[in-house]
Protein backbone atom coordinates (compact mmCIF):
# COMPACT_ATOMS: atom_id res chain seq x y z
CA UNK A 1 0.00 0.00 0.00
CA UNK A 2 2.55 2.47 1.00
CA UNK A 3 4.20 1.76 -2.23
CA UNK A 4 1.64 2.46 -4.28
CA UNK A 5 0.89 5.66 -2.59
CA UNK A 6 4.43 6.52 -2.95
CA UNK A 7 4.43 5.98 -6.93
CA UNK A 8 1.25 7.98 -7.07
CA UNK A 9 3.21 10.79 -5.54
CA UNK A 10 6.04 10.46 -8.14
CA UNK A 11 3.64 10.04 -10.90
CA UNK A 12 1.97 13.54 -9.98
CA UNK A 13 5.49 15.20 -9.42
CA UNK A 14 6.35 13.98 -12.65
CA UNK A 15 3.11 15.15 -14.08
CA UNK A 16 3.48 18.45 -12.76
CA UNK A 17 6.99 19.21 -13.60
CA UNK A 18 5.95 18.10 -17.59
CA UNK A 19 3.37 20.64 -17.14
CA UNK A 20 5.64 23.20 -15.82
CA UNK A 21 8.01 22.99 -18.71
CA UNK A 22 5.44 23.54 -20.98
CA UNK A 23 4.36 26.76 -19.88
CA UNK A 24 7.68 27.55 -19.69
CA UNK A 25 8.27 26.77 -23.02
CA UNK A 26 5.13 28.54 -24.71
CA UNK A 27 5.37 31.69 -22.23
CA UNK A 28 7.76 34.78 -24.44
CA UNK A 29 10.40 35.88 -22.14
CA UNK A 30 9.88 39.38 -21.20
CA UNK A 31 13.57 40.84 -22.86
CA UNK A 32 12.93 39.41 -26.40
CA UNK A 33 10.44 41.81 -28.24
CA UNK A 34 8.47 41.17 -31.03
CA UNK A 35 8.85 43.51 -34.12
CA UNK A 36 4.98 43.95 -34.42
CA UNK A 37 5.24 47.24 -36.32
CA UNK A 38 3.73 47.23 -39.66
CA UNK A 39 6.01 48.30 -42.53
CA UNK A 40 6.30 51.98 -43.62
CA UNK A 41 4.97 53.01 -46.51
CA UNK A 42 7.54 55.79 -47.06
CA UNK A 43 10.72 54.73 -49.02
CA UNK A 44 14.19 55.44 -48.18
CA UNK A 45 14.85 59.07 -48.40
CA UNK A 46 18.07 58.33 -50.94
CA UNK A 47 15.08 56.90 -52.88
CA UNK A 48 12.74 59.75 -52.84
CA UNK A 49 15.26 62.65 -54.05
CA UNK A 50 14.58 63.04 -57.93
CA UNK A 51 17.70 62.18 -60.14
CA UNK A 52 19.23 66.02 -61.17
CA UNK A 53 21.72 66.12 -64.08
CA UNK A 54 24.42 68.84 -63.98
CA UNK A 55 23.21 71.98 -65.87
CA UNK A 56 25.30 72.42 -68.79
CA UNK A 57 25.36 76.31 -70.36
CA UNK A 58 24.73 76.53 -73.81
CA UNK A 59 28.21 77.36 -76.10
CA UNK A 60 29.05 80.74 -76.55
CA UNK A 61 28.82 81.78 -80.37
CA UNK A 62 32.25 82.98 -81.50
CA UNK A 63 31.95 86.34 -82.33
CA UNK A 64 30.87 87.78 -86.31
CA UNK A 65 33.89 88.99 -88.17
CA UNK A 66 33.70 91.84 -89.53
CA UNK A 67 32.32 91.47 -93.48
CA UNK A 68 31.85 94.59 -95.91
CA UNK A 69 30.16 92.95 -98.45
CA UNK A 70 27.19 94.89 -99.22
CA UNK A 71 28.62 97.42 -101.30
CA UNK A 72 29.52 97.88 -105.18
CA UNK A 73 33.74 99.04 -104.40
CA UNK A 74 34.90 95.84 -102.84
CA UNK A 75 36.45 93.37 -105.07
CA UNK A 76 36.49 95.94 -108.05
CA UNK A 77 39.01 98.63 -106.50
CA UNK A 78 40.11 95.95 -103.91
CA UNK A 79 39.39 92.95 -102.06
CA UNK A 80 36.80 92.72 -99.39
CA UNK A 81 37.97 94.86 -96.17
CA UNK A 82 38.83 91.29 -93.54
CA UNK A 83 39.15 94.07 -90.27
CA UNK A 84 38.28 97.34 -89.76
CA UNK A 85 38.04 99.71 -86.80
CA UNK A 86 36.12 102.99 -85.33
CA UNK A 87 38.23 106.29 -85.09
CA UNK A 88 36.50 109.06 -82.86
CA UNK A 89 37.63 111.95 -84.50
CA UNK A 90 38.57 115.47 -82.51
CA UNK A 91 37.80 117.71 -85.28
CA UNK A 92 33.76 118.18 -86.39
CA UNK A 93 32.33 118.05 -89.93
CA UNK A 94 33.20 121.46 -91.58
CA UNK A 95 29.69 124.09 -92.34
CA UNK A 96 31.24 124.17 -95.56
CA UNK A 97 32.45 120.82 -96.60
CA UNK A 98 30.44 119.35 -99.44
CA UNK A 99 31.19 116.66 -102.82
CA UNK A 100 33.20 119.99 -104.16
CA UNK A 101 35.27 120.42 -101.43
CA UNK A 102 36.11 116.53 -100.70
CA UNK A 103 37.47 115.98 -104.48
CA UNK A 104 39.45 119.28 -104.25
CA UNK A 105 40.90 117.61 -101.71
CA UNK A 106 41.58 114.41 -103.22
CA UNK A 107 42.94 116.34 -106.18
CA UNK A 108 45.71 118.39 -104.56
CA UNK A 109 47.15 115.10 -102.86
CA UNK A 110 47.12 113.65 -106.29
CA UNK A 111 48.81 116.98 -107.97
CA UNK A 112 51.43 116.82 -104.98
CA UNK A 113 52.24 113.07 -105.73
CA UNK A 114 52.65 113.99 -109.44
CA UNK A 115 54.66 116.86 -108.89
CA UNK A 116 57.52 114.46 -107.45
CA UNK A 117 60.38 112.78 -109.44
CA UNK A 118 59.41 109.54 -108.91
CA UNK A 119 56.17 107.87 -109.23
CA UNK A 120 53.05 107.91 -106.83
CA UNK A 121 53.14 105.30 -104.46
CA UNK A 122 49.56 104.98 -103.90
CA UNK A 123 46.09 106.45 -105.79
CA UNK A 124 43.90 108.52 -104.00
CA UNK A 125 40.13 108.94 -104.85
CA UNK A 126 36.14 109.38 -103.41
CA UNK A 127 33.78 107.63 -104.54
CA UNK A 128 30.59 106.82 -103.08
CA UNK A 129 27.23 109.36 -102.62
CA UNK A 130 28.44 112.96 -102.18
CA UNK A 131 32.41 111.33 -102.59
CA UNK A 132 31.64 110.66 -98.90
CA UNK A 133 34.04 107.54 -99.01
CA UNK A 134 38.05 107.96 -99.12
CA UNK A 135 40.01 105.19 -100.88
CA UNK A 136 43.71 104.90 -100.73
CA UNK A 137 45.46 102.00 -102.83
CA UNK A 138 49.22 100.98 -102.50
CA UNK A 139 50.83 101.20 -106.44
CA UNK A 140 54.30 99.62 -105.40
CA UNK A 141 55.12 96.10 -103.70
CA UNK A 142 56.46 98.30 -100.43
CA UNK A 143 54.53 101.06 -99.58
CA UNK A 144 51.49 99.30 -98.32
CA UNK A 145 52.70 95.33 -97.95
CA UNK A 146 51.44 94.95 -94.43
CA UNK A 147 48.74 97.14 -92.70
CA UNK A 148 51.83 98.85 -90.26
CA UNK A 149 53.17 100.38 -93.13
CA UNK A 150 50.19 101.82 -94.42
CA UNK A 151 49.70 103.32 -91.44
CA UNK A 152 53.00 104.94 -91.55
CA UNK A 153 52.19 106.16 -95.27
CA UNK A 154 48.81 108.27 -93.45
CA UNK A 155 50.69 109.71 -90.73
CA UNK A 156 52.59 111.01 -93.30
CA UNK A 157 49.82 111.94 -95.43
CA UNK A 158 48.97 114.47 -92.48
CA UNK A 159 52.03 116.95 -93.62
CA UNK A 160 50.84 116.42 -97.21
CA UNK A 161 47.16 117.27 -96.28
CA UNK A 162 48.10 120.39 -94.19
CA UNK A 163 49.88 121.67 -97.50
CA UNK A 164 46.82 121.98 -100.22
CA UNK A 165 45.54 125.11 -100.44
CA UNK A 166 42.16 124.00 -98.61
CA UNK A 167 43.67 123.82 -95.25
CA UNK A 168 46.15 126.01 -96.07
CA UNK A 169 43.03 128.35 -95.60
CA UNK A 170 41.71 126.90 -93.00
CA UNK A 171 44.78 127.61 -90.56
CA UNK A 172 43.51 123.96 -89.19
CA UNK A 173 45.73 122.94 -85.43
CA UNK A 174 48.46 121.03 -85.65
CA UNK A 175 47.45 118.00 -83.54
CA UNK A 176 45.10 117.30 -86.13
CA UNK A 177 45.78 114.08 -87.53
CA UNK A 178 44.95 113.12 -91.15
CA UNK A 179 41.77 111.05 -89.60
CA UNK A 180 40.84 114.75 -87.89
CA UNK A 181 41.23 116.06 -91.39
CA UNK A 182 39.05 113.64 -93.27
CA UNK A 183 36.42 114.12 -90.98
CA UNK A 184 36.32 118.06 -91.27
CA UNK A 185 35.72 117.33 -94.83
CA UNK A 186 32.91 114.92 -94.15
CA UNK A 187 34.38 112.02 -95.23
CA UNK A 188 32.45 108.86 -93.40
CA UNK A 189 35.12 106.20 -94.06
CA UNK A 190 38.79 105.64 -95.25
CA UNK A 191 39.88 101.86 -96.93
CA UNK A 192 43.15 100.77 -97.53
CA UNK A 193 44.83 98.58 -99.45
CA UNK A 194 47.90 97.06 -100.90
CA UNK A 195 45.69 96.20 -104.07
CA UNK A 196 46.24 92.38 -103.86
CA UNK A 197 45.59 90.79 -101.02
CA UNK A 198 44.29 92.73 -98.24
CA UNK A 199 41.50 95.73 -97.22
CA UNK A 200 41.18 98.06 -93.97
CA UNK A 201 38.33 100.03 -93.24
CA UNK A 202 38.37 103.07 -90.92
CA UNK A 203 35.18 104.69 -90.14
CA UNK A 204 35.18 108.15 -89.13
CA UNK A 205 33.05 109.34 -86.28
Amino acid sequence: MVNKFVKGIQSLLVIGLLSACAANQTEVPASVKTNTEKPSDKAPESETKPETKPVTKPAKKPAARITFLNERHSGYYYPVPGSGEIYKARSEKLDRANRVTRLGFVTGITKQQQERSYPPRFAIFAKGDGAQKLIIIGLDEGTFSSLFRARAALAQMTAMARLTPLFKQLGVQDYFTFFDLTKLLGFKDITVSDGVTWSHRIQIR
